[in-house]
């Protein structure tokens, strides 16, 4: 009996993340068409006597829409192989730079300012770039949320002495509650009334393919803190 309770959340756990996993495919299938429509649509608008300014926002579509077709792709082969099998390298520092260029309307619209502290050593890491730029992106943006009266968000990655590069992302946010702390990361658990509660398992899903960890931290000073 003890041996059946012990494993019995970890087969739900499992079964869980596998129907997440078949939702998000679900998804990122069904958003290729009209992303191709965004993207089709800011070409031909770029073609016409447009004023400058409305130049650069449609030059940003473009880049943004590529950006999420790029995750997309790499969310789909993923899907359809070994997850522990990874031949691609990233270089982790502008991989934070595009995250962080991404969000720039946001950060700016809230009052949040940033703050990247640079690692020393290498940058590069072994791990598909569009995957990265996912779970970052996806720690941002909780980040941002949390942080409806600016504040500021912070960066900062580092190698560690094990062979593995750390990404740590704080905010100045009202941080998380004791009890929620590993509740995040369960499928579908959200305490926002418009969240689906998908993001950071998948995040950590992605985490644990490259052979890394996911996990939120509380720091003595508030706010909160993702550790990658």
């Amino acid at each position: 009996d003890s041996v059946r309770q012990a494993t019995f959340p970890v087969r739900v756990e499992t079964e869980r993340l596998a129907v997440v996993g078949e939702m998000a495919s679900a998804v990122a299938h069904g958003l290729r068409n009209p992303l191709a429509s965004i993207r089709s649509c800011a070409e031909l608008t770029l073609d016409d006597d447009i004023p400058e300014s409305s130049r650069a926002s449609l030059t940003d579509i473009t880049d943004q829409v590529d950006r999420l077709e790029g995750w997309i792709r790499s969310f789909l082969i993923r899907s359809r192989r070994d997850p522990g099998s990874l031949s691609e390298q990233a270089q982790i520092d502008q991989v934070i730079a595009r995250c962080i260029d991404g969000f720039q309307p946001q950060l700016t619209r809230r009052g949040i300012s940033v703050s990247v502290t640079p690692g020393t050593g290498s940058p590069m890491v072994l791990g598909r770039p569009a995957e990265l730029e996912q779970v970052l992106n996806t720690i941002i943006s909780n980040g941002i949320e949390a942080m409806e009266d600016g504040g500021v968000l912070g960066m900062t990655w580092t190698n560690r002495t094990d062979g593995t590069l750390e990404v740590r992302v704080t905010d100045t946010g009202p941080g998380v509650a004791p009890e929620l702390a590993e509740r995040v990361f369960e499928p579908f658990f959200t305490t926002k009334a418009d969240g689906t509660g998908i993001g950071l398992a998948i995040s950590r899903s992605i985490a644990e393919a490259h052979g890394g960890r996911l996990r939120l931290e509380r720091p003595e000073q508030g706010g909160a803190r993702f550790v990658f």
